[in-house]
């Protein structure tokens, strides 16, 4: 089992430094406190990883009984090349100009939304983004293809749902304990990712798919 999260914990790293739902996150802490919507937000986004990996994980166990390794391997190749272009895509978009504009848009969508809008948001910001899903869906690979036991299996899901959700649930958590006072602490951390958040995840996520690709042509 420890061989597997070795493999599967990367691809949780990835997923939890994307900046998006991060931001996204601390917009609703920050501008009203609005914990409760923080929490449904957080919600959505770690049943939606879960549920995606979950996914992945059935169907590679179904799908490594009927194909030979080499199908297996190709797929390993597609992943990596998906995470690299992503990459790319995301380090060259990234421009000051633009990262103004989504904080505006997404602070219009965040202001008064409903709890159940929150988690519809969580859920759609894992299953929309390319990245994101990709790097679930790889995560599913991995741990259907060691052919673990079923409680092995649910346990290596359960650590690599933890980590790629910890950081959306930990800020919640936080702001919830803090109150008013985990204001200013949250309002520095989104000042970071809003300058910083996509070149570093991209940077991680480029070099997440080179290993995978690198893993599958070898």
């Amino acid at each position: 089992m420890s061989s597997v999260l070795s493999e599967a914990l990367p691809l949780a790293i990835g997923v939890a430094l994307s900046p998006l739902p991060m931001l996204v996150l601390l917009l609703m802490l920050i501008s009203k406190h609005e914990t409760a919507n923080g929490g449904a937000f957080a919600l959505g986004w770690t049943s939606a990883i879960a549920g995606v990996a979950g996914a992945s994980v059935i169907i590679g166990v179904s799908f490594s009984t009927s194909h030979p390794p080499a199908v297996v391997k190709t797929l390993e190749v597609v992943v990596g090349v998906i995470l690299i272009g992503t990459a790319l895509l995301a380090w060259r978009s990234h421009r000051r100009s633009a990262a103004e504009e989504s904080r505006s848009r997404w602070l219009a969508v965040t202001d008064g939304i409903s709890r159940r809008g929150a988690v519809a948001l969580g859920v759609a910001l894992v299953v929309l983004n390319v990245k994101d899903a990709t790097l679930a869906i790889g995560a599913g690979a991995v741990i259907s293809a060691a052919r673990l036991a079923a409680g092995q299996t649910i346990v290596v899901l359960a650590i690599f749902t933890a980590v790629a959700s910890s950081t959306v649930a930990g800020p919640f958590v936080f702001a919830a304990a803090a109150g008013d006072r985990a204001g200013p602490s949250l309002q520095r951390v989104h000042s970071y990712l809003d300058r910083h958040g996509t070149p570093v995840g991209a940077a991680l996520v480029g070099v997440t798919g080179l290993i995978f690709a690198i893993a599958g042509a070898s």
